[in-house]
């Protein structure tokens, strides 16, 4: 899908994957997403996000914490696009209203990311619960919870990576491309 059809696609509650080009970083989260993924043509993503209208997307993001921010910072030039929509229903308004809200509430948790590494490298059973800092993942993975959803169901929200909710088979997705 050609990026201006997709802002004219995207809906709010619609989730939202990307990952930006050249970025060592991204491609080291990507890696590690793929690590449990029996896939081969994994697509190659590292970000997930929610998008909540008015050309606005909640995330939680590295250095800045939950926040919410203009869905343009995510330029097809810059980042590879995915439009993620679930093929079931949910309370959208209840989602969005979550997502204001929490994303003015929680930071980012470099703890989780750190253990999340560490739980696939070494194949670590623990989860982590931590309510005031969260991953990307796990902010979309607790939002959709929390309207009665589960995105990767028995996974703790703290243990999903972008790519295991991308290959969930409750999200039906598009690349956005240029």
């Amino acid at each position: 899908m050609i990026y201006d059809e997709f802002l004219k696609k995207v809906q709010p509650g619609d989730i939202l994957f990307s990952y930006k080009k050249g970025n060592k970083f991204s491609k080291l989260i990507w890696k590690m997403s793929k690590w449990d993924s029996d896939l081969e043509n994994e697509p190659t993503i590292s970000h997930t996000f929610i998008y909540i209208g008015d050309d606005l997307v909640a995330e939680a993001t590295i250095g800045y914490g939950s926040i919410i921010r203009s869905i343009f910072h995510y330029n097809p030039k810059t980042y590879v696009l995915y439009r993620g929509y679930l093929n079931t229903g949910f309370d959208g308004v209840k989602l969005i209203k979550l997502a204001k809200e929490y994303s003015a509430e929680l930071g980012y948790s470099y703890f989780t990311l750190i253990w999340l590494f560490f739980k696939r490298l070494f194949s670590i059973g623990k989860t982590v619960d931590e309510i005031a800092a969260v991953t990307c993942s796990e902010f979309v993975s607790m939002l959709f919870e929390e309207v009665g959803v589960s995105l990767v169901p028995g996974k703790n929200a703290s243990e999903v990576s972008p790519l295991e909710i991308f290959n969930s088979h409750l999200i039906i997705t598009e690349e956005v491309t240029v």
